[in-house]
């Protein structure tokens, strides 16, 4: 797979996925886990040679074509889901008592599959705190660890956790993700490769990924693409419909919820798995048993059961996403529910130097109410600047000779906190930056959210492209 960024699709037109679609809107109360909408429609029904009973034993090598519950779309944004009847509970229970042996017998393209993961991590991150959810038993960790990561998991099952603390030494911790007590900031990278498709919640999983990330973390998530053409092709007999499953994501339905959930997606790619053929012949054996036991005897013949071959059908996306640095993602993201507005006194100060064409303009952009002073220092400017501030009744200090815009800084600063400010803020009364932001600005540290706040004209491209 090329590190390039992969160009997304045009999700426009989506299909139906392959499935009998009807259009009836379906009795169940559930509601869509992105936009909360339950106006929905049916993609997929359980398949007439289905049993109505199923195991209650889950492996992750063989759990396939086991979806005995309609699966539904919604109508609002796209997202697919099923209306299952599994509490959060049994299934939880299914995972934690785990065992799969063939999963340890395709440890070494397991590995070689977690390097490439990592390999394309390194283009963003090279080292640092690497926390996998859902990291069976601890084969990217190991590779993680031994490229230089301070690597961590969490996994359900105790048999996976337990190979991964006894056999490799790992640090991992055997539950699940919404239990799990992780430090806030705590992580430079975390990867969750076919977990947020098993999740109750996947909203709320994804909301405590951010919150453990630090400010420039990596999140890697791959999933299932039920729009991809293998999907298309096999239908209902898709390796991606399972019981197990309770959510069906695209690439625009898994970008749409992350950033919803404060994420920026930054590359888009595949996920490539390394498999013996032995095992992938015993992954056919779901769907046509006569057949595969004809080419399992021909493997053996030409010894080649052993044989490794990469497996790419393009029908598991992979998103790099960061944390959005947006304004807005900050207050509203970070801690939806902190609201309490602390009373703090709120001084602009203005770094003034031949400013006298734009000071009221940039003076009467300032919203009402938003200053409780405005201080402006001069640094011996050429033009009429002070008498300006002054008509405006602003507080003027000045400089007797031109002492250079970092002077004019501490001045400024100096001032406003013998006027007994809480909350500084450093406006160009050149109008390079716009007042109307202020209160947003502001709004995080009468929230107790941060400490300091800056604000950048360049993050949209530049000066005057932004």
């Amino acid at each position: 797979m090329s590190k390039e960024t992969m160009l997304a699709p045009d999700f426009s037109k989506q299909a139906t996925r392959g499935f009998d679609t009807t259009y009836q809107k379906t009795s169940c109360g559930a509601s869509c886990n992105i936009c909360g909408s339950s106006r929905r429609k049916s993609v997929y029904s359980k398949r007439k040679d289905q049993d109505s009973e199923h195991s209650k034993t889950y492996t992750i090598t063989k759990d396939i074509t086991s979806q005995p519950y309609e699966i539904v779309e919604c109508l609002e944004c796209g997202l697919i889901y099923t209306l299952s009847q599994d509490s959060r509970a049994s299934l939880l229970e299914e995972y934690s008592s785990m065992e799969d042996g063939l999963y340890l017998k395709e440890a070494n393209g397991r590995r070689k599959a977690a390097k490439r993961v990592l390999d394309e991590i390194s283009d963003f991150k090279k080292k640092g705190r690497l926390l996998e959810i859902g990291c069976a038993c601890g084969f990217l960790l190991d590779e993680a660890r031994q490229s230089g990561w301070e690597a961590s998991g969490i996994e359900p099952s105790r048999w996976a956790a337990e190979y991964a603390r006894d056999a490799l030494g790992l640090d991992v911790t055997n539950g699940a993700l919404e239990d799990s007590d992780i430090d806030k900031g705590a992580f430079d990278v975390i990867v969750a490769i076919d977990v947020l498709e098993h999740l109750s919640d996947p909203k709320s999983a994804l909301k405590k990924m951010r919150e453990s990330l630090k400010e420039d973390g990596l999140l890697y998530v791959a999933i299932p693409d039920i729009s991809s053409a293998a999907s298309r092709l096999f239908k209902s007999r898709w390796w991606g419909i399972k019981r197990h499953h309770l959510y069906y994501f695209t690439k625009e339905t898994l970008r749409l919820l992350l950033e919803r959930e404060g994420f920026e997606v930054v590359r888009k790619a595949y996920y490539l798995r390394y498999f013996t053929l032995g095992y992938i012949t015993t992954l056919l054996d779901a769907h046509n048993s006569a057949f595969t036991r004809t080419i399992k005897h021909l493997l053996q013949w030409v010894s080649l059961t052993d044989k490794q071959v990469s497996l790419n059908l393009y029908d598991q996306t992979a998103i790099f996403s960061r944390k959005k640095r947006k304004l807005e993602d900050i207050i509203n993201i970070e801690d939806a529910g902190r609201e309490t507005i602390r009373a703090m006194k709120t001084t602009v100060v203005l770094p003034a130097y031949n400013a006298a064409k734009t000071l009221r303009r940039t003076l009467f952009d300032i919203p009402e109410g938003t200053a409780d002073e405005i201080i402006l220092v001069d640094d011996a400017s050429r033009d009429n600047t002070v008498e300006i501030a002054r008509d405006l009744e602003l507080k003027v200090f000045t400089h007797d000779k031109n002492s250079g815009y970092g002077a004019n800084q501490k001045t400024c600063y100096d001032e406003a906190l013998k006027a007994g400010a809480d909350i500084v803020v450093m406006l160009h009364p050149d109008y390079q930056y716009d007042p109307a932001l202020i209160p947003e600005l502001i709004a995080p540290i009468k929230k107790g959210e941060a400490d300091a706040v800056f604000g950048s004209r360049m993050m949209k491209g530049g000066a005057l492209e932004g």
